[in-house]
């Protein structure tokens, strides 16, 4: 069975959408098949698979091919049930369901099923309309892994894409509106798994039933610091130790009671290593040579060296690229110790 993993937190800016990319390309060249899945209206995470000047195109040739079209059918009540739709398949082993502009126009209705108070038919199938499509998505490809790149907010979507989830990550970066973030989804996250028990037998003689999912927090991932001399500079180390111990005092003794957190020799694991299961630096001069092509995005850890230069400069890039092909290919293991 697939495991749904999503990438959360309703700050912006923590490089959520690169780090769900770089994740699922490095599964998939691990041999995995990964649906990535974007639920963000921005889009980012299709800009990145499609590139950029094939973005508008692929839109205006392809209606119907995003995950607002294949919702339509149970969210404006149309006869027909949920299908996979054809997604578009990045490379070997990883495919994507493009996002949409409008999909937050499915929150107000998610809003008014998820409070459990209204009898009409319609409503009643939403709230596992989603989870629905992407178990159609999974069987269409046999895929192993889904990955959801989740919108920055605390929403209704967010809210049902969480508690459909089997696992989440929370990407995050050393500062201090991050430290707060991570207050507010000590206090949310619990609230909506709290919400989901409900769900469950609310939900249960939908056409889309709410599944029954434990969603585990699989651990933090800091990024968006600069280091020297291979460590982060003093100034974001002090940061990021702020954050690990806010993780630790705060977002663990909050899951606890509410089952979502790992346990066993898994829970050890993530002790180990402090519920981070990544430290990303930025990725500076090599972002610019992710899309030298103007193509599909490449991971930093995959870039061509014809685009790296000459000399010691293609030297001093190939010993970057190595770097953060480690960092992600070591976080990659850890996710698919965790989640077996």
């Amino acid at each position: 069975m697939a495991k749904i993993i999503s990438f959360f937190n309703h700050k912006g800016g923590v490089s959520k959408t690169t780090t769900a990319y770089h994740v699922a390309w490095m599964l998939s060249d691990k041999g995995y098949k990964v649906l990535m899945v974007d639920t963000d209206s921005q889009c980012n995470l299709t800009g990145l698979a499609i590139g950029e000047d094939s973005f508008e195109r692929f839109y205006e040739e392809n209606p119907n091919n995003n995950i607002k079209s294949a919702l339509d059918p149970a969210f404006l009540g149309q006869p027909i049930p949920i299908q996979a739709i054809e997604g578009v398949q990045v490379k070997e082993n990883l495919w994507l369901v493009p996002g949409h502009i409008d999909i937050t126009e499915f929150d107000i209705s998610l809003g008014m099923a998820h409070n459990f108070s209204t009898s009409m038919a319609i409503l009643m199938n939403l709230p596992g309309a989603i989870y629905a499509f992407i178990q159609k998505m999974v069987e269409k490809h046999q895929i192993d892994y889904v990955l959801i790149d989740m919108n920055p907010s605390l929403s209704e979507t967010n809210k049902n894409l969480l508690t459909i989830s089997d696992y989440f990550i929370v990407p995050t970066a050393p500062d201090f509106f991050s430290q707060m973030a991570l207050s507010t989804l000590a206090s949310t996250v619990p609230k909506w798994k709290k919400w989901s028990l409900t769900a469950r037998a609310f939900f249960r003689d939908s056409i889309y039933p709410f599944p029954e999912k434990d969603p585990k927090f699989l651990g933090i991932v800091m990024q968006n610091f600069t280091i020297r001399k291979g460590s982060p500079t003093q100034a974001f180390q002090g940061k990021i130790d702020s954050v690990v111990e806010k993780v630790q005092n705060t977002v663990i003794p909050a899951f606890e009671p509410q089952d979502l957190v790992l346990d066993g020799e898994k829970r050890a694991i993530q002790e180990r290593v402090e519920y981070c299961l990544a430290y990303i630096s930025n990725f500076q001069s090599l972002a610019p040579k992710m899309q030298e092509d103007n193509g599909p995005s490449i991971p930093v850890f995959a870039i061509d060296e014809r685009y790296l230069g000459t000399g010691q400069v293609l030297e001093n890039y190939l010993e970057k690229r190595q770097m953060f092909y480690k960092v992600f290919s070591d976080m990659v293991d850890e996710i698919v110790n965790l989640t077996n």
